[in-house]
């Protein structure tokens, strides 16, 4: 069968996934990642999708077989296992138990996908030429809307105002520029082997990638053409021998092309090697992957727990990030390490050394400027896919995103049907008819409860939340109260209801008409801040709501004593500094006061509030003439309006003292 031809499976099962896959890539690429909630398009729908096809591909790859034949694993299998089992321990030992297993939940959803892929290919491998049609047509279209929506917003005042440039319909750039990386790497190596790839087409994939000026999607794609010209260094040499002064004029006209768009002002070369002008935060990532493995360190063996990265990192946010929200670590490597241990980065890296093994035979065989086989075309293509995904997340984050993931996983486990390296690790598991019985009933139960309705009541909490931080901002607290009530009543462990209904319970004291209405509804919310609390040891967001409680009922050394803790969770944000110091000054600790501002401004040195901070702090101190200096300091730089009058009046007043 020739690498274009295709057929779908005549089975009823094989249809099945293969329609889930081929809607899946455009749904998760094409969606836009603004528009839609995430727990709806990539959370819920993949999670039921990947059980649904895990138990059609058995069915259809399992259940013809005799009961009594093993089930055979291979090393890539067992490494997958491997992860999943870990991942689990880790589980079981965060602090966060919804966020942790909500994140568990994803990373089970892409084991299953792992082995239904395993399972579909090895039984309907003639779908394989249809899949990669899709995701190259996939591409296209997104590359298309990124370069039209990037080109308009240059030019056109409405897309100016209504489109985000140079990601598309992409969650950010550097996803963009990954994604469209993986396709030009798949055409240019169809192109290699003589195959039809139309040249247009792969160069409106090209000026999407260009557009979305991501320095990762270079460097990455730069390590790809590099292994593969030197791979094959000698078919390029003898290729190039033969070229005509025609041909040498084409390829200067298209790498002159290709030169304009990366150099350009704000191309993806210009922005590598004039990082500080172009981004003055760039080298500011490095402060951040030193404070990943300060963190990797901290808890070594299991990790912090999944999904735990952004309620963690505070306590480990370096000074120089401290105006920055850091969700994701932009290395994926490392992000492993600190949600689930050393151990199992180790375990992702000796993984991928495997599978580069396992595909590495594709490039052997294969020949530049040659026609190739469909299994080592594909083994080739699956290990520079790789190679790229790889290159790309020791600096990004793509493969959180499920448009990477489905790619990359089909055309790995494609190239691993028949896997061509001596097994070095494998395993089998026999069973009687009893047992193989009851292993599928077992497996059927887990997946269902974990994967289908545990999803749900994730989804539904999720959702029943958002709803009621909605009603907030419309001003409906009972409407409020009873959403996040019913987020509870599917997850009573979830963090964010507790802390919107201490939210509710505070706008209502707010408007309470008596002192002791208005001291119950700050009681209730004192107890709903508490639990959140409980729930999530890490996050910042009860603590702040409970030192304003405190602070609004009066209790201001209780809520000294909780910013003293919020100081401890995140000692490099300089507005906790600040904060801190201004109640140390309303109960008559000036002394201490000024060491808060100067902590603040050693951290943040124009944070012009800390800088009046510590001269009112001064003066209440006693060290008048120190104040006046600072005042006088502050009066030569450019102030705000507000403060520059309180700088003047009080140069005036300690002036007159004089």
């Amino acid at each position: 069968m020739k690498s274009t031809d295709w057929r779908l499976p005549s089975e009823a099962t094989g249809r099945l996934v293969a329609y889930l896959l081929f809607i899946l890539i455009p749904c998760v690429t094409l969606i836009p990642a603004e528009r839609v909630p995430v727990w709806v398009t990539q959370d819920l729908v993949l999670r039921w999708t990947a059980v649904l096809a895990f138990f059609l591909c058995a069915w259809g790859y399992l259940i013809p077989r005799q009961s009594h034949q093993p089930v055979k694993l291979d090393a890539t299998d067992l490494f997958v296992l491997a992860l999943v089992v870990w991942v689990l321990l880790s589980v079981k030992s965060s602090r966060e138990a919804f966020v942790s297993f909500y994140a568990y939940r994803s990373f089970l959803a892409m084991a299953l996908w792992w082995f239904s892929l395993r399972l579909f290919w090895k039984k309907w491998p003639g779908i394989f030429p249809l899949f990669e049609k899709v995701f190259f047509g996939t591409s296209v279209l997104a590359a298309g809307w990124l370069s039209l929506t990037t080109i308009a917003h240059a030019v056109s005042p409405y897309f100016h105002d209504h489109v985000i440039p140079r990601i598309g319909l992409f969650p950010n750039e550097n996803i963009a520029g990954g994604f469209l990386g993986l396709a030009l790497v798949w055409g240019g190596l169809r192109k290699m082997h003589g195959s039809p790839v139309s040249s247009w087409v792969l160069g409106i994939v090209f000026l999407g990638w260009c557009l979305t000026q991501s320095r990762g999607a270079f460097l990455s794609l730069a390590i790809v053409a590099v292994v593969y010209l030197v791979l094959h260094m000698w078919e390029v040499e003898e290729r190039l021998h033969q070229w005509t002064r025609r041909d040498w004029m084409v390829a200067g006209g298209l790498l002159a092309i290709a030169l304009l768009l990366l150099c350009r002002r704000e191309g993806m070369i210009n922005r590598i090697f004039f990082a500080l002008q172009s981004d003055t935060e760039a080298y500011k990532r490095f402060d951040l992957w030193v404070s990943l493995m300060k963190m990797a360190v901290a808890q070594p063996i299991l990790g912090f727990g999944p999904g735990t990265f952004a309620d963690v990192y505070p306590a480990f946010q370096p000074g120089s990030l401290w105006d920055k929200v850091i969700t994701l670590t932009h290395d994926e490597y490392l992000q492993v390490a600190v949600e689930c241990g050393l151990p199992a980065m180790i375990l992702v890296l000796f993984f991928l050394v495997h599978l580069f093994r396992e595909t590495g035979w594709g490039l052997r065989v294969p020949k530049a400027f040659r026609a190739a086989a469909p299994e080592s075309a594909a083994a080739e293509c699956a290990f520079f896919l790789l190679l790229l995904e790889s290159a790309h997340n020791l600096v990004d984050f793509t493969f959180h995103e499920w448009s990477h993931r489905l790619v990359l996983m089909a055309f790995l486990t494609y190239s691993l049907r028949a896997p061509r390296a001596p097994e070095n690790l494998r395993g089998q598991l026999e069973f009687s008819k009893p047992a193989y019985g009851g292993t599928v009933l077992l497996l059927a139960l887990f997946l269902g409860w974990t994967m289908g309705v545990g999803a749900f009541r994730d989804a539904l909490a999720r959702f029943c939340d958002f709803q009621a931080l909605g009603s907030i901002n419309g001003n409906q607290l009972d409407k409020a109260e009873g959403m996040a009530r019913r987020s509870l009543s599917y997850r009573s462990n979830y963090m964010n209801p507790w802390n919107t209904l201490g939210a509710i319970e505070d706008l209502r004291a707010e408007a309470s008409k008596t002192p002791k209405e208005r001291e119950g509804h700050f009681q209730l919310a004192e107890d709903y801040f508490g639990k959140a609390l409980d729930l999530s040891p890490y996050s910042l967001t009860p603590v702040e709501n409970l030192v304003r409680d405190m602070t609004s009922r009066g209790r201001l050394h209780q809520a000294l004593d909780l910013q003293t803790e919020l100081v401890k969770k995140a000692p490099g944000f300089p507005i906790y500094y600040f904060n801190l110091g201004m109640l140390q000054m309303k109960v008559g600790q000036p002394v201490q006061a000024v060491l808060s501002a100067e902590k603040a401004i050693e951290i943040a040195p124009f944070y012009l509030d800390a800088h009046l901070l510590k001269a009112q702090a001064l003066e209440a101190s006693g060290k008048r003439d120190e104040a006046l200096r600072k005042y006088k300091e502050l009066a030569d730089l450019n102030l705000p309006p507000l403060i520059e009058q309180k700088v003047e009046a009080n140069i005036r007043r300690l002036g007159h003292a004089e």
